[in-house]
C-alpha cells in the first residue's frame, strides 16, 4: 500500500507536538533553547532560482550545436590554415558553452539569419574558451602563467554572457587593475595585499556566506585571467568555501542592489548575490570525473544528468538527499544553524563607482562555473589544453586575418580607382566650362 503523505494540518499537528516534546526535554538547557530560538529567527532570504539546465527546447540546442559543429568541420582548413585531418569536435566545455548560451543568438548562428563572418568569429570566440576555463580554475600564479595572461587580448564573453556583448568591458576592467608585479626570488605573482584587506574590511572580516571570522579574500575573476587584484573582483569565504568555489561547485548570482542607486560615487553600497549549488553530472563510483565526452542527444544528456526535468529536485552539490556516489557538501552557519541553501540570498558591499565592474565580474564567474559543472567538474578539465591550438599570437584565426588583409586591399584599391574616375571627371568638367566662358567671349 503506498504510503500517505500527511495533509497541512497533520504536518502542523506533528510540529507541534515536536516543539512541545523539544521544550519538556530543555527545561534545565538554555544553551538548547537559545539555539532553536536563533534557528527560527535565521530562518534566510530566498529567492526562487533558474533551472541550471536549460531543458526547454533541448533537442533543437543540440541540433543547432551539431550545425555550428558541422560548418567548422568544413571551414576548419580555411579559418586555420591547417590540414583538415587536424579538426576535432567540440570539447565539453565549448558544447556547454554552446548549449548555455541565449536560445535567439544560438538559434540566429546556427540557421544562417547571421552574416557567415559572424559565425567565423564565434568559433574564434568559442576556440580560447577551454584554455581560459582551465586558467580560471586553477587559480596559478607563476611568472610564466601570469606573463602569458597579461599578453592575451581577447576574453570571449560572446558566449558567456546572454545576449551577447563586446569585448571591451572586461579588457576595461584588466586596464583598472594594478599592474602586475613580480617576486623573481620565489617565482610566485606578488599579490596587492592593501586590496584584499579593503575587500575583508567591506565584509566586516567575516564570510559572506556563513559570518565566520578570518576569512580568504577569493577573486571572483582567476587573478590569472586579467590580474585583476581589485577589492571588487573579491569576496570573503571560508578556507573551504573557497576550494569549493574554485572547483565550480557553487556559483554567485547577481540579484541588485539593496538600495537605490547612490548619486555618491564613494557611498557604499549593498548587493545582493544569490547563492546556487551547481549541477552534478553523474560518474562512475570512486572516480573524481565522467567517464567519458558528454554525449550529443537529448537521452545522452538527459543520463548524465539525472532528474533533469525537476530543476528543484536536480541532483546538485549540497543536496543533502542524494545517493551514493554523488558528494554531500554542506556548510552551516554557525550563528543560527541553517545550512546554505540552493537559491539563498546574501549580501556583499562596495562603493557605487565600482557596481559595475564588480556586476561584470559576477556574471563572467557565474557563467564559467556553470561552464565547469556541465563539462563535469574541475577535475574534467585535466585534459584540456593549456592554449588555444588554432588561434595565431593574437588571439585570432589566421585565416580570417587574411581574409580580412585581402578585403581590406580590394576596398583601398576600388577607393582609389573612385578617386581617380572622380578627379578626371572634375577635370573634364572644368576644361568644359572654361571652354564654354572663352568662347561666350569670342562670341
Amino acid at each position: 500500500m503506498a504510503t500517505q503523505h500527511a495533509g497541512p494540518e497533520n504536518e502542523d499537528e506533528e510540529f507541534h507536538t515536536l516543539f512541545t516534546t523539544f521544550l519538556d526535554k530543555t527545561v534545565s538547557r538554555p544553551f538548547a533553547r537559545d539555539h532553536l530560538r536563533r534557528v527560527l529567527e535565521g530562518l534566510p532570504g530566498n529567492i526562487r532560482s533558474t533551472s541550471l539546465l536549460p531543458i526547454d527546447d533541448m533537442e533543437l540546442r543540440i541540433e543547432y550545436i551539431n550545425r555550428l559543429e558541422e560548418f567548422w568541420r568544413l571551414s576548419f582548413e580555411k579559418l586555420t590554415k591547417q590540414s583538415s585531418a587536424k579538426v576535432k569536435r567540440f570539447c565539453d566545455v565549448q558544447f556547454a558553452a554552446l548549449y548555455l548560451m541565449d536560445f535567439q543568438q544560438l538559434k540566429r548562428y546556427a540557421t544562417g539569419e547571421a552574416h557567415e563572418r559572424d559565425v567565423c568569429y564565434l568559433l574564434e570566440c568559442l576556440e580560447p574558451v577551454p584554455a581560459l576555463v582551465k586558467l580560471m580554475t586553477g587559480k596559478k600564479t607563476s611568472d610564466e602563467e601570469a606573463e602569458m595572461a597579461e599578453r592575451a587580448t581577447y576574453v570571449p564573453d560572446l558566449i558567456l554572457l546572454p545576449p551577447s556583448q563586446a569585448l571591451a568591458p572586461l579588457r576595461r576592467l584588466s586596464q583598472q587593475s594594478n599592474p602586475p608585479r613580480f617576486e623573481s626570488q620565489t617565482g610566485r605573482a606578488k599579490r596587492n595585499e592593501a586590496e584584499a584587506d579593503a575587500r575583508k574590511m567591506l565584509d566586516d572580516h567575516r564570510c559572506i556566506l556563513t559570518k565566520q571570522s578570518f576569512p580568504h579574500a577569493c577573486h571572483i575573476i582567476g587573478y590569472a585571467v586579467n590580474m585583476s587584484d581589485r577589492k571588487w573582483n573579491m569576496l570573503s569565504l571560508n578556507p573551504t568555501l573557497h576550494g569549493w568555489w574554485s572547483r565550480g561547485c557553487f556559483g554567485l548570482k547577481w540579484i541588485g542592489l539593496a538600495a537605490p542607486r547612490s548619486a555618491d560615487p564613494e557611498e557604499i553600497q549593498t548587493v545582493l548575490l544569490q547563492f546556487e549549488w551547481l549541477m552534478w553530472r553523474a560518474r562512475p563510483v570512486g572516480e573524481r570525473k565522467p567517464a567519458g565526452q558528454l554525449g550529443r542527444t537529448a537521452e545522452e544528456i538527459k543520463a548524465a544528468f539525472p532528474d533533469y526535468s525537476a530543476p528543484e529536485m536536480m541532483r546538485i552539490c549540497g543536496n543533502p538527499a542524494l545517493p551514493d556516489p554523488y558528494p554531500l557538501l554542506a556548510m552551516c552557519r554557525p550563528a543560527t544553524g541553517w545550512n546554505i541553501e540552493h537559491g539563498e540570498v546574501f549580501e556583499a558591499r562596495i562603493q557605487q563607482k565600482y557596481v559595475m565592474n564588480m556586476k561584470l565580474c559576477v556574471d563572467i564567474q557565474q557563467s564559467i562555473n556553470r561552464l565547469i559543472a556541465m563539462a563535469g567538474g574541475a577535475e574534467a578539465l585535466d585534459d584540456l589544453p593549456d592554449k588555444p591550438e588554432f588561434l595565431n599570437e593574437d588571439g585570432r584565426f589566421p585565416g580570417l586575418v587574411q581574409d580580412f588583409l585581402h578585403t581590406h586591399k580590394q576596398t583601398t584599391l576600388a577607393m582609389r580607382d573612385e578617386d581617380k574616375d572622380a578627379g578626371k571627371a572634375d577635370s573634364e568638367d572644368d576644361n568644359i566650362g572654361n571652354d564654354g566662358i572663352i568662347r561666350t567671349v569670342l562670341e
